[in-house]
């Protein structure tokens, strides 16, 4: 990243695609200013060459903000490195990385995020769902996002396992993080590049704490949307398989799978299953059983297609 010295002080960094971001930073820059002294916050947002132009247009209000920065790349980079560009260009030692489509839901987010960090190298606040986003053509996403807030996001399973399920939606870093790990720009699809930072981090034996700092998220895909990106992150596993490994639930089941020797069998499953699947997926009331098998039946067939030996 930056060469520094970084300064005391606070960079909020926003990669964005097609999606309107003004009252997430507004509510940020509002925050900053109330708890950060003028000079000693700024709030990057990146545009990763959107093709919603009224989007981009809405998005350009953010230059008028006071220490906000709004840069629109003439060419998509990519998730990862977007998110690179964005923490290379941070100014200040503690680096917060917010998804545009998330929600302040908190007067002292900010501030909350603030009293922490100073005894951590990373702090996650956490995400939290709200039935306000929820939508006749995303029941699938938004059955997903819930049991996962009664599940994997507890605070308590977060804490005991803090990098497993590691996601960057709303995290705060100190700077000295990025000066051994950063995303990894092979990773040009969606899926995967935040849990491949995680493996990283924890390596490096960075520590990491879990805190109830949640923002809301906003941007609850539809089914189609949300079964593409599936696709398009299970390509990505595949490719990631050495270096993920066990923190990937779809691969531990997949190295279960072998040992029973049925991987192919499952395989098979799915050529047959996979429509039937998809119209279950699609009705109103998709069961997260299904999807999971959905998910694992079509890792094994990518894996087994490939004829992928893992770990040989």
């Amino acid at each position: 990243m930056g060469s520094g010295p970084y300064v005391e002080g606070l960079t909020v960094i926003i990669p964005t695609y097609n999606f309107i971001c003004v009252p997430l930073v507004q509510e940020l820059c509002r925050q900053c200013r109330q708890y950060l002294s003028d000079g000693h916050y700024e709030i990057l947002v990146y545009d990763d060459a959107s093709t919603d132009l009224s989007t981009l247009t809405a998005n350009r209000a953010i230059h008028d903000l006071p220490g906000c920065t709004f840069l629109e790349n003439p060419f998509n980079k990519g998730r990862s490195r977007l998110r690179n560009q964005l923490i290379r260009d941070a100014r200040f030692q503690y680096i917060l990385i917010i998804d545009s489509d998330a929600e302040v839901c908190s007067p002292s987010f900010i501030q909350t995020y603030m009293e922490v960090i100073a005894d951590y190298d990373i702090v996650i606040g956490g995400i939290q769902t709200s039935e306000r986003y929820r939508r006749s053509d995303n029941l699938l996403r938004f059955r997903y996002e819930m049991a996962a807030n009664r599940s994997i996001r507890q605070l308590d399973y977060c804490n005991q396992h803090p990098y497993w399920h590691f996601s960057t939606f709303n995290a705060m870093f100190h700077t000295r993080v990025f000066q051994q790990a950063m995303y990894n720009e092979t990773i040009t699809g969606y899926g995967f590049e935040d849990t491949l930072l995680g493996v990283e981090l924890e390596k490096a034996g960075f520590r990491a704490i879990h805190i109830n700092n949640p923002l809301i998220h906003t941007g609850i895909d539809s089914t189609d949307s949300f079964l593409e990106k599936t696709e398009e992150s299970l390509q990505n596993l595949f490719q990631l398989y050495d270096a993920i490994g066990s923190y990937s639930t779809l691969c531990r089941w997949y190295e279960r799978l072998k040992r029973w020797h049925i991987h192919r069998l499952m395989a098979l499953w799915h050529t047959w299953a996979e429509e039937w699947e998809r119209k279950h997926l699609y009705g109103k009331h998709p069961s997260l059983r299904v999807f999971n098998l959905y998910k694992l039946g079509r890792f094994t067939q990518i894996m087994v297609e490939n004829k992928k030996r893992p770990h040989q």
